[in-house]
């Protein structure tokens, strides 16, 4: 069984979710990672070799506090 766990992601559901203009201003500032880096990581886990186990995997932007 693997784990991945991501810091912050920029996604439509994000956006949709926040009415505060503020808010929403303040989000698209902050470092955080895409969709895809998501997906990669998922494909990254998938295709390692039957030996090898990838128990847990934590992704952040570089440059983030998270």
């Amino acid at each position: 069984m693997s784990s991945i766990s991501p810091a912050c992601v920029h996604t439509n559901l994000l956006k949709r979710t926040i009415s505060d203009p503020n808010i929403e201003k303040e989000i698209s500032k902050m470092i955080g990672l895409e969709a895809e880096d998501i997906a990669n990581s998922a494909v990254y886990v998938l295709s390692t070799p039957p030996r090898v186990q990838v128990t847990e995997l934590t992704i952040k932007a570089l440059g983030s506090l998270q």
